[in-house]
């Protein structure tokens, strides 16, 4: 399965609502995973998983839920259950 980590550059209006933040996206993208918004090199980014190219999609329901965010890359994520590591 071919799955994204989306990243954003998030505000810290945010971070502080993060909650409420993943609480619409959950609902609005219920196929997105490991959510999660942490201050890297003095600035806040969002990154998620996604199965599917959508960043353009979420950017515009963070807005209309009263949020900025800068797209910054989607790039490719090994599937955790795909990959058979043997000891």
């Amino acid at each position: 399965m071919e799955n994204y980590i989306i990243t954003y550059r998030a505000t810290l209006k945010t971070l502080l609502e993060r909650d409420k933040v993943f609480e619409m996206l959950n609902r609005e993208y219920p196929k997105l995973k490991q959510l999660s918004i942490e201050m890297d090199d003095k600035q806040f980014v969002l990154r998620m998983q996604s199965p599917e190219r959508i960043e353009s999609a979420i950017q515009n329901s963070i807005l209309n839920f009263g949020h900025r965010v800068s797209f910054v890359s989607a790039k490719h994520a090994i599937d955790q259950a795909a990959v058979n590591i043997s000891a």
